[in-house]
């Protein structure tokens, strides 16, 4: 039964991907790996649009699922800054400092309003034993959604507005 379900869900991303070229008209899409698309969009949970970053979605599909160790940055164990920076450097080609207070603390503009935030920005949190310093790092993709590495779960994608997060959060950078 689930084996039958996930080609369901190939076959309806693939009709997403045929509508979505239909939508698109004449423009170039050649580069567009529509298969690669599909399985990031199943992988995350997310419908993938024209518009959207589609470095950033397959980048972040490949991660889902990596468990969580301290001070780790590879597919064998990563943490939530060292998921970051390495999504960071693959799709923006940008360096980040290597701990979450430190990607917070170097932010050039923080902003603190959860309904301007854009895809890719970091998202920044606290925690009750961190008080005001910044314990926590994700990458927001959209529709309320960031992927992140959770100390329990591993490398997930969660909503922002779920009680737990919602009044974590401190703000979020691009």
């Amino acid at each position: 039964m689930k084996g039958c379900k996930e080609t369901v869900k190939f076959f309806l991303a693939v009709l997403l991907a045929h509508s979505f070229v239909s939508c698109i008209g004449k423009r170039n899409i050649a580069h567009i790996d529509f298969n690669s698309l599909a399985k990031a969009g199943m992988k995350l949970g997310i419908e993938i649009a024209e518009n959207d970053n589609h470095a950033l979605f397959q980048e972040a599909a490949q991660w889902v699922g990596t468990p969580y160790k301290y001070g780790g940055n590879t597919k064998d164990g990563i943490d939530c800054s060292g998921l970051t920076c390495r999504i960071y450097e693959r799709v923006y080609g940008i360096r980040l400092p290597r701990s979450s207070e430190q990607q917070y603390r170097t932010a050039t503009h923080i902003n603190t309003q959860k309904k301007s935030m854009k895809q890719g920005d970091l998202m920044f949190f606290r925690s009750s034993k961190s008080g005001n310093k910044c314990s926590h790092v994700g990458i927001y993709l959209k529709n309320k959604l960031f992927i992140h590495c959770s100390n329990s779960r591993g490398v997930i994608v969660e909503r922002i507005d779920g009680v737990y997060w919602n009044d974590k959060w401190i703000g979020s950078s691009h």
